[in-house]
């Protein structure tokens, strides 16, 4: 089989109807033979009715409970395609959009994702696809909206969970990190882990996909989102730099930055965060040790840093 769908739903019954209806219409359309597959979060509305009303058309994957974007990991280990596109219930593919973001596969073995263009589904303004990392204060950050015509070599990321992967070394990679939970950089983090092992990434604007929303996120409180972005972020850095230079600043000019967050009167976000990083560093330390024996490239190769702030 060439491609399995995956569609992620949390209490998404009145979603999911037309983010199926989609797929099916551009699986029809489409010149490879492909499944499509419902990952469903342990949601508690009707979702489950919603989907048994399909039949054989689909298959369900039933999750005891809710693991956001991880529970893609075993839901990809039921997939029998050798290509596997991560969708969220409320984004929606035209009847072009398989054939967009399969083709590259075929030309390139070592291309390990294809990120498509998604846009907003009302104004249809350009929503995410692109990504730049930047090294600065002692940490990585990120740009999720840089101009589209930008030719960064930087650009080696995902945004949002929506993309198409090869399935094998997404297996082999062991899909998102569970220790980023609930949310923000697990894309990241899975992206920036391949790339340092040699495969490719590549970002195709001719596929797009219409999206409505943060609908996961949106039911946290904005503090919260805040504080759990702010902590990922530095546990990403914690996971994946190995260079000297790095660690460098990052002991050098982090310290400060935390004490100028803390004096300027702005939140204890940063500090929490280092915290929590040295209370789970058993653990960060054995997940990081494994990734640094399988990388093959340099972070300043990866990231082609002509001036590291």
């Amino acid at each position: 089989m060439d491609y399995s769908i995956l569609i992620l739903n949390y209490n998404g019954a009145d979603l999911l109807p037309r983010c199926i209806k989609h797929c099916f219409q551009a699986m029809e359309a489409s010149g490879a033979r492909g499944e499509l597959i419902v990952v469903d979060n342990a949601s508690i509305d009707a979702s489950r009715e919603v989907l048994s009303s399909y039949g054989d058309q689909l298959r369900t994957v039933a999750m005891k409970s809710n693991t956001v974007l991880c529970a893609y990991n075993e839901a990809v280990e039921l997939a029998m395609g050798k290509i596997i596109l991560l969708l969220n219930n409320d984004e929606y593919i035209d009847s072009g959009f398989l054939d967009r973001i399969l083709k590259p596969f075929e030309q390139d073995p070592d291309l390990f994702l294809v990120v498509p263009k998604t846009v907003d589904e009302g104004s249809r303004c350009y929503q995410a696809g692109l990504l730049e990392l930047e090294f600065k204060r002692g940490h990585f950050w990120i740009n999720s909206q840089p101009k589209e015509d930008r030719t960064s070599k930087r650009r080696h990321l995902n945004v949002g969970c929506l993309g198409a992967y090869r399935k094998e070394p997404f297996r082999v990679l062991g899909g998102f990190e569970p220790l980023f939970l609930p949310f923000y950089w697990e894309d990241a983090d899975l992206s920036y882990r391949a790339a340092k092992q040699g495969w490719k990434i590549l970002y195709e604007p001719e596929a797009v996909s219409e999206h409505l929303g943060q609908a996961t996120i949106s039911r946290f409180v904005p503090d919260d989102v805040r504080r759990i972005n702010r902590r990922n972020k530095l546990l990403f850095f914690y996971l994946n730099a190995t260079d000297w230079l790095l660690w460098a600043k990052h002991y050098l000019r982090f310290p400060f930055f935390v004490i100028g967050s803390i004096v300027s009167g702005r939140n204890l976000d940063y500090l929490r965060a280092w915290l929590w990083i040295f209370l789970h560093l058993p653990r960060i330390w054995s997940v990081r040790q494994a990734r640094k024996r399988k990388s093959r490239l340099k972070d300043a190769d990866l990231l082609n840093l002509v001036k590291i702030q």
